[in-house]
């Protein structure tokens, strides 16, 4: 069952990519920004249903919550805690590593003037591409900023979410070490979720909860018939179905609160304000989440190869779009409507182009860089003896 949420991380990347497509060449339906070159038609991406597969920030907090998961479960599976000493000692380079490798990336591309932030801003009116990623760069600065995730996010917009994945790693190895073995660690979970002022933090602590109880509690068992057992059944996919269109929902809202006005957007939103925006993102994350992992059509879904492979390479896909969106893709839309081709056009050709070229040298990325790193890590930086079985029931996103 856990393979549903790997695959629903590669999901949730494509969806980051999708949303930062869709706001390079039309950033008038995230940030409401009006441009000499918007359509119209693009407001229709904002109806609830479809703005879930461009809603990169509800993504992100997908990702943290997933992280939290992810991190405690050999933990939840073993109650090893050699397994928290060996994955915190390596997490700082499993990160950072990658990070690096892009961000010098970036600057090789700065450096042979590969990014078109001037012809792009003249073509679309979209003048904030100007100020995206320094002109000048300089190396050495750029090495202790990423050594020590210090504005680590100039060399890539991205890349800000990397501090709260490094900090909230070392939390849950921290928690788990303390009271992970606790048998009121759940009232743990409890106050923390409630009471601690990170909301991003606060979404690990809830993978570790969902976590904890997926793997601590036994699968309920009906004692009837066949026949109500298959009644039950569908009742509960039904449930966990409406749990995660739900989710959706509350993703939607959450991203809307922070930039429109609801009362006046679509339809009459403004009575669900009745939390802060983080917290229908936490709340949708979690239902997203738990529909995932009992649903069994959807777990079919998310554990599909196209999912699994999705799931494999959706941190090369997280690290690499974003220059190859800023380069290839920008510089291509620029050619394009310079041979008269219309806005529209212009935009699904240079996407396609994107989108393959990305998932491509993304495949790439995690075969010859980022699995590797994995690997190298686990067999240099561990204390202790695990068994070979337990290594290979951890995902390689770990």
């Amino acid at each position: 069952m856990v393979k549903s949420l790997h695959g629903l991380r590669g999901w949730a990347s494509i969806i980051v990519f999708l949303g930062h497509i869709l706001s390079s060449f039309y950033p008038n339906i995230v940030d409401k920004i009006a441009l000499p070159k918007q359509q119209g038609y693009e407001f229709w991406l904002v109806r609830p249903i479809l703005y879930f597969f461009i809603n990169s920030g509800f993504a992100v907090s997908l990702f943290f919550m997933l992280s939290g998961f992810v991190l405690s479960s050999h933990f939840f599976m073993s109650y090893n805690k050699i397994y928290l000493i060996n994955s915190a000692l390596r997490r700082y380079f499993r990160l950072t590593i990658p990070i690096m490798f892009v961000a010098v990336l970036i600057y090789a591309m700065e450096r042979l003037d590969l990014f078109c932030r001037v012809e792009f801003a003249k073509v679309t009116g979209n003048v904030s591409f100007l100020s995206i990623l320094p002109f000048e760069l300089d190396f050495s600065a750029l090495i202790l900023n990423i050594l020590s995730y210090s504005h680590i996010n100039q060399y890539n917009p991205v890349f800000w979410t990397m501090r709260h994945e490094l900090i909230g790693s070392f939390l849950v190895f921290g928690l788990l070490l303390v009271i992970g073995g606790s048998r009121y660690r759940f009232f743990s979970y409890l106050f923390f979720t409630m009471f601690w002022w990170d909301h991003v933090l606060k979404l690990f602590i809830i993978g570790i909860a969902i976590s904890d109880v997926f793997y601590t509690t036994k699968r309920f068992d009906s004692n009837g018939t066949d026949h109500i057992k298959f009644c039950l059944e569908c009742l509960r996919e039904i449930a966990l179905f409406l749990f995660f269109i739900f989710g959706v929902i509350l993703g939607y809202i959450s991203n809307f609160i922070h930039k429109f006005d609801m009362s006046n957007f679509l339809f009459s939103y403004s009575y669900l304000i009745v939390m802060d925006a983080d917290d229908y993102a936490v709340l949708g994350s979690f239902l997203i989440i738990i529909a995932s992992l009992h649903s069994r059509l959807l777990s079919l879904f998310f554990s599909g190869r196209i999912s699994s492979f999705l799931g494999d390479i959706s941190f090369s896909v997280y690290l690499l779009h974003i220059p190859i969106l800023y380069s290839i893709g920008h510089r291509l839309f620029v050619i394009l409507m310079e041979y008269k081709l219309t806005y529209v056009y212009s935009f699904a050709v240079a996407s396609f182009a994107i989108i393959i070229f990305t998932i491509a040298v993304s495949y790439l990325f995690f075969i010859y860089v980022d699995n590797k790193i994995t690997k190298t890590l686990k067999a240099y930086l561990s204390i202790g003896k695990t068994s070979a079985a337990r290594q290979g029931r951890i995902t390689q996103w770990v």
